[in-house]
């Protein structure tokens, strides 16, 4: 998955083999790129607007990665 600069910025702050938290998920791009570069064993993704939430379920079900996040 690629990833805006901006996104790689904040993704750059995650140290190798952390569970991470992605609060404010928007479309779960953070934790699917983490997971995807090998950076995380797991996520949890969560955010309090029902249709980010909806939009992060859905990529994270695409990348088959619905175990993981």
């Amino acid at each position: 998955m690629q990833i805006s600069k901006r996104l790689e910025a904040v993704a750059s702050f995650v140290e190798q083999g952390s569970v991470i938290a992605d609060v404010g998920c928007d479309h779960g791009y953070i934790p699917i790129y983490l997971y995807q570069k090998g950076m995380i064993p797991k996520a949890i993704a969560m955010d309090v607007n029902k249709g980010p939430l909806e939009k992060a379920k859905e990529h994270i079900r695409a990348e088959k990665l619905s175990g993981k996040i």
